[in-house]
């Protein structure tokens, strides 16, 4: 009695496997039993309704199943509803057999055949200019992983070396040497040695001169094209920080083509250098063509304040709030001056006495003039004048 219950359970399991495998080799999953669709959905009007394709599916698997009989104008009408709400659903797939040579004409086989012999020849020509190209440069070029003969002299005499060059290196099994470690201290040892050297390169006396003539340049689109390049060198000098070199490109864009961008970022280099003076004649230069530029008026503001102007650095901060009223930059500088020098401002706007000396680029100048002064009265009672906002961190235009 057992010996039969264990045949019969074998039997059982077996014929379950097979169909499970029949439907996967077949696609999806298995179909649906009756109970989980209600026998009300298996009717024309509701399939004709339905927009689940979901549900579609397994009403098409159940009729194709066979459990509930055979309909065919049914399953047809369900596969026609399925295509018109997801065509590309796995049941309407069609199974295609694989077409061999003799299912093919004659000309399409010649064709195939063709191309095939064509992609083979192709294949071998490059093979062998491949390997023809290996040969010529196999003698500049060493072999995998250091094939073919090996120096044991070599061999013996890296380890010496790896030793020389690390003697300070700690084994992985010495413990004790490990414990006496301090990562802190061997960073700072890296970072003490990698740390470069602080350098101080003089200024240059003269301005690279550009290599564009601007007597060459007939039109006026030329001049501006050239004037145009300079000034990106200009532009490029200023964000790595060499202002001396941003202004000798800014002055030969000028020499060719002078524009008020041009002066207004000459004017603010200068300022990065502290030639106040002459960062202010860059700006007057550009308020004079345009005097409703904003960011000349601002930055004037801040060289006045730098020597000591305030009454009139306080005049074209007012200026650029009245020009552009929206911006809040302007309005937020005028607010931060006033506070800064009110007292200053309610006596009238006492200067101090600034001097000016001239860089090593203006030495010959200096031999013919005299350096730059202001004769500026002190008040009566000495007055602190507070300490300059920093400079304002802008980028050329």
């Amino acid at each position: 009695k057992q010996w039969y219950q264990r045949s019969v359970r074998a039997n059982y399991l077996s014929m379950t496997a097979t169909q499970n495998l029949a439907q996967a080799l077949g696609g999806g999953p298995p179909p649906p039993s009756s109970d989980d669709i209600p026998i009300e959905h298996l009717d024309y009007d509701y399939i004709k309704k339905c927009d689940n394709g979901k549900e579609l599916e397994k009403i098409l698997r159940l009729l194709r199943s066979g459990k509930e009989g055979k309909w065919p104008g049914l399953e047809k009408c369900c596969e026609d509803k399925l295509t018109e709400v997801n065509p590309k659903s796995r049941l309407l797939r069609v199974a295609t057999t694989l077409l061999k040579p003799g299912a093919l004409d004659e000309e399409t086989r010649k064709n195939v055949d063709q191309d095939i012999t064509d992609w083979l020849n192709n294949m071998n020509e490059r093979d062998n200019s491949l390997k023809k190209s290996k040969n010529l440069t196999s003698a500049s070029v060493p072999g995998v992983r250091q094939s073919g003969s090996v120096d044991s002299n070599k061999q013996s005499k890296q380890p010496e070396a790896q030793k020389q060059a690390n003697p300070d290196r700690i084994n992985s099994y010495d413990y004790r040497a490990w414990d006496r470690y301090n990562p802190d201290e061997e960073c700072a040892k890296i970072d003490d040695a990698t740390k470069p050297k602080e350098t101080h390169k003089p200024a240059p006396k003269t301005a690279p001169k550009t290599s564009v003539n601007p007597e060459a340049l007939s039109d006026e689109a030329s001049k501006e094209r050239a004037s145009e390049m300079e000034k990106n060198k200009g532009n490029e000098a200023f964000k790595s920080g060499d202002f001396q070199e941003s202004i000798n490109y800014y002055t030969n864009s000028i020499d060719i083509f002078p524009t008020t961008a041009t002066y207004n970022n000459r004017g603010l280099a200068k300022i990065r250098l502290e030639r106040y003076f002459k960062a202010i004649k860059d700006f007057d230069w550009v308020l004079e063509r345009e005097p409703d530029n904003v960011k000349a008026l601002l930055r004037r503001a801040d060289a006045r304040e730098k020597i000591g102007q305030m009454k009139e650095a306080h005049a074209d901060l007012q200026r650029s709030v009245i020009v552009d009223e929206n911006n809040k930059r302007a309005k937020q500088l005028l607010e931060e001056f006033s506070e800064r020098n009110k007292k200053l401002l309610a006596k009238g706007g006492k200067r101090m006495k600034i001097v000016e000396t001239s860089s090593d680029e203006e030495e010959e100048e200096k031999n013919k003039t005299p350096s730059v002064q202001t004769k500026i009265s002190e008040p009566a009672s000495p007055t602190k004048i507070p300490c300059s906002r920093p400079p304002e961190s802008v980028k050329p235009s």
